[in-house]
């Protein structure tokens, strides 16, 4: 079952969103777990930052490493942290390398972190951590944004978690069994709706050109996705599951149907394309998707 212990969140010191901070600070009181906030500066600095004395930080970076210090004690006492159990670390270096190096070190089960899509030349992208630290880690990664229809919610009594509708999206393929098994955890554990959705590419293209083909093509993957389906009922017995085959591009139909459903979480198997790069299904999904995104390798 997942029940993750140890949550890892990125922080940005100089941030004024919370955004990351508030799923983080929910799901570890949901989970009793710990929350661990990580730093990555692009220089050297002592390991053991948070746990120096003031009087022995010395030499010509000795006012950054207090500046840093400070900043990143006061982002541990954030009022949305209160009560928690929270760890706090610094390291430098490649970021995303840092942030997976320090996930592992301190055994966390998941990471959560914000994703801003920045302009580059006639589209889009995830901002290029984000997009790093999805691509290589084999730890699930939850990433949200500020402007989305979310899943968590304050209240005077803290960050409520509110997952009514789940969207896991699929290839039924062995890559993407993870992804799967966590979406129909998720969803008895929160007793949410869960829809199951599959996206056939390029029957428009083969209706037009080879429509004999197309007709074969669209009934072997018709067979193939109920085949798949009736392979899940008994892992998601007792669950209300929706069941989807679109059309379409893969990224857009996954979009418009959570944008239609109102679809709280979106979970997504990741495939990797080459060392280090993301599937761009999966980078698009997760750039314009309208509620957070837990991608699992």
């Amino acid at each position: 079952m997942f029940s993750p212990k140890s949550i890892l969140v990125p922080v940005d010191l100089y941030s004024e969103s919370h955004t990351a901070l508030r799923y983080t600070a929910a799901l570890s009181r949901h989970y009793r777990a710990r929350v661990i906030l990580h730093n990555v500066q692009d220089a050297e600095l002592p390991p053991n930052l948070m746990t120096l004395p003031e009087r022995l930080i010395s030499g010509h970076d000795a006012e950054w490493l207090r500046e840093l210090k400070r900043q990143m004690t006061t982002r541990c006492s954030d009022e949305l942290l209160k009560g928690l159990m929270v760890e706090a670390g610094f390291s430098g270096g490649v970021p995303h390398e840092e942030i997976l190096r320090a996930a592992h070190q301190r055994g966390s089960d998941l990471i959560v972190m914000e994703a801003t899509a920045r302009p580059r030349p006639r589209r889009e992208v995830l901002g290029s951590t984000a997009e790093a630290v999805v691509a290589s880690s084999d730890l699930p990664v939850l990433v949200v944004r500020p402007v989305q229809h979310g899943f968590v919610f304050q209240t005077p009594a803290g960050g409520q978690i509110a997952l009514g509708r789940i969207l896991l999206a699929t290839e039924f393929e062995e890559s993407d069994q993870r992804a799967r098994s966590l979406a129909i955890d998720l969803t008895r554990q929160f007793s949410s709706r869960l829809s199951v959705l599959t996206v056939m590419e390029r029957v428009g293209l083969l209706r037009a050109l080879l429509p004999g083909s197309a007709a074969k093509y669209e009934e072997t993957f018709r067979e193939n996705a109920e085949s798949a389906f009736r392979a899940m009922e008994s892992q998601a017995a007792g669950l209300v599951v929706e069941k989807v085959i679109r059309e379409g591009s893969v990224y857009q139909e996954v979009v418009r149907h959570a944008m239609e459903r109102e679809t709280d979480l979106i979970v997504l198997g990741t495939v990797r394309k080459g060392p280090g790069l993301l599937g761009s299904n999966a980078e698009r999904i997760v750039r314009l998707a309208p509620c957070p995104t837990l991608l699992v390798s």
